[in-house]
């Protein structure tokens, strides 16, 4: 019994892990989701269009991630609900009055009886009752993996580009030139003093020529 009940506390830490984990991999959704809006709002990024896109995928991977820990949680819970009934056969083998089953967390949370099929129509065929067996695993495993809760994030994302949302383009950049021109008076003092000293020479060659 004590191999059981080692077991079963194992089982148990990780179906609390499983539910916490679930629970962060939703933040991530919405977290991306929001982030892709903001992004396309504010016209950074790809096209409305690509990044509608891409957050789709992001939100494929963080479903199928999460049908995952369904799935996991799934069987640590039927794993979890054959311990707590072996524990309650022994209880009552060794003579113990039992008038409540305990530990019955598996068996609250997940039940005791066989899920009922989403169809339930049964063919003759073998492999067509496989196929159905299939897509009944399958449905009840997107249903408990909140299916609805992706596909309504998935639409979202796609909702400036069906209302047409035009991104805002960020402000022109203003170039303020410099307007100040350099000062010409030293070049034009300079050009004076040159037209002097020519001047100068002339006169001075006039006067030797009179003489």
């Amino acid at each position: 019994m004590s191999s059981l009940s080692d077991e079963y506390k194992i089982l148990q830490d990780k179906i609390d892990k499983i539910g916490a984990f679930r629970v962060t991999i939703k933040g991530w959704s919405v977290t991306a989701t929001i982030g892709a809006l903001v992004a396309i709002a504010s016209g950074k990024g790809f096209s409305p269009a690509i990044s509608s896109f891409a957050v789709n995928v992001l939100l494929a991977w963080f479903f199928w991630f999460e049908r995952e820990q369904v799935r996991l949680g799934w069987l640590f819970g039927g794993r979890a609900r054959n311990i707590e009934i072996q524990i309650d056969k022994h209880r009552r083998a060794t003579g113990e009055k039992v008038t409540f089953s305990t530990p019955n967390i598996a068996r609250s949370l997940f039940g005791t009886k066989k899920p009922r099929p989403l169809i339930s129509h049964t063919f003759k065929n073998d492999q067509l009752n496989k196929v159905l067996s299939r897509i009944n695993k399958e449905a009840r495993l997107a249903i408990k993996s909140d299916l609805i809760f992706y596909l309504v994030l998935g639409l979202a994302a796609w909702l400036p580009k069906w209302f047409g949302v035009t991104p805002q383009s960020p402000s022109p950049s203003v170039t303020i030139q410099n307007t100040i021109q350099p000062a010409t008076q030293p070049l034009l003092d300079q050009n004076s003093q040159d037209v002097v000293n020519a001047s100068g020479r002339r006169a001075k060659k006039n006067i030797k020529v009179s003489k």
